[in-house]
């Protein structure tokens, strides 16, 4: 009987445990948002603009291009391709898009993380971060190829 009476008052009170409270804060559904697709090569147009710990200012990159290979909804992957002093460098990310559907976020699967703002279509600045002993902070601006 008493669990009878601790489950009623639980029901009674919402505190089943696979809802969550209200936190008064409405998140769009999926189809409010205006998602962009990302899927394709973009390509470094116009300056870099880099700061790093073992090098200073630099802008020395010759290229630099994004490959967004696969997206579902608002998470995508695909890999970057740099181009510093005559070495190409490949890595990988995975990537996620916030509910603005202007902001997106990188998660390079080696090491450091993106900031990026969706300026257009075919337009994206990109602020890359890394932290410790390879620390550095880059802004790209990208068109699509």
């Amino acid at each position: 009987m008493l669990v009878i009476v601790i489950a009623a008052v639980f029901l009674s009170a919402g505190c089943t445990g696979t809802e969550s409270p209200s936190s008064g804060v409405t998140v769009p559904s999926t189809e409010e948002i205006t998602i962009p697709d990302l899927v394709g090569t973009w390509v470094w147009s116009g300056d870099l603009a880099a700061h790093s710990a073992k090098r200073d200012f630099n802008t020395t990159a010759t290229s630099w291009t994004m490959t967004v290979t696969d997206q579902e909804e608002r998470t995508f992957t695909g890999y970057k391709e740099m181009e510093y002093n005559g070495t190409l460098n490949r890595e990988n990310f995975s990537g996620a898009i916030s509910y603005d559907g202007k902001t997106i976020y990188f998660a390079d699967h080696d090491e450091g993380f993106t900031v990026a703002n969706v300026i257009s279509a075919d337009e994206i600045e990109l602020i890359y971060l890394d932290d410790g002993d390879n620390a550095r902070a880059m802004i790209i601006y990208l068109i699509r190829a």
